[in-house]
């Protein structure tokens, strides 16, 4: 389900997570920073991975019945006007 790549990547993220958790007086604030940002595109491709999976093994529709939305994607915005305040 989860390309290699990726979960190499993610396992990368773990190891980053331990020394924040354990070491985090020795961690450099703009490296952690900039880790974080450049690395953060992983998290989403993990998302998609996963909404792709229960998509697939729970489709109630055809998938050209409906556009596919993942949790990673940003929500349409209403045109009628119903989402302002």
């Amino acid at each position: 389900m989860i390309s290699g790549s990726l979960s190499t990547r993610l396992e990368e993220l773990v190891g980053f997570r331990n020394l924040l958790v354990h070491q985090y007086g020795r961690v450099d604030d703009s490296r952690a920073y900039s880790y974080l940002k450049i690395e953060s595109k992983d998290f989403y491709e993990f998302i998609e991975t996963i909404d792709k999976y229960i998509e697939i093994k729970y489709r109630k529709t055809p998938p050209s019945a409906a556009p596919h939305r993942g949790l990673g994607s940003q929500p349409q915005r209403r045109t009628d006007g119903a989402d302002q305040m």
